[in-house]
């Protein structure tokens, strides 16, 4: 998804699986230095210090969304809700991820004054098919 600096994004991390019981969730940034935004499980929720002015959340574990705000070219990366799931051991499961490419804000002119475009988009994931046991 490309957006402009300066724009949000909100991202969903659903869980529906029925075999699997879920402990918690990340959303994590992959590519350029992997980096944990935020953990969800069902007692608490933590946030990464860096995002911490920058990041909405509504839900719980298994169907949250959280939205990022004021987005800059650095937050461009593969973002992936990391599913911490038990069936007798411990093990993550990747989301499908979401590309996101954020570019520089370009100004508009008009006479005596600068307008820029800012906009909300939403992307959805979801859980992981898991084939085999």
């Amino acid at each position: 998804k490309q957006v402009k600096e300066g724009e949000s994004v909100s991202i969903n991390c659903e869980f529906s699986s029925k075999q699997d019981s879920l402990v918690g969730v990340y959303l994590r940034r992959k590519l350029s230095n992997p980096i944990d935004l935020i953990y969800v499980h069902k007692s608490r929720t933590t946030l990464n210090e860096s995002y911490i002015n920058r990041i909405e959340f509504k839900g719980e574990a298994k169907n949250f969304t959280i939205r990022l705000k004021n987005l800059q070219e650095n937050d461009t990366d593969i973002y992936y809700c990391v599913f911490g799931v038990r069936r007798g051991i411990l093990s993550d499961q990747y989301g499908q991820g979401t590309m996101l490419i954020v570019s520089e804000l370009k100004m508009e002119h008009h006479a005596d004054c600068s307008v820029g475009t800012r906009n909300y988009r939403e992307i959805s994931h979801k859980d992981p098919i898991v084939i085999g046991v």
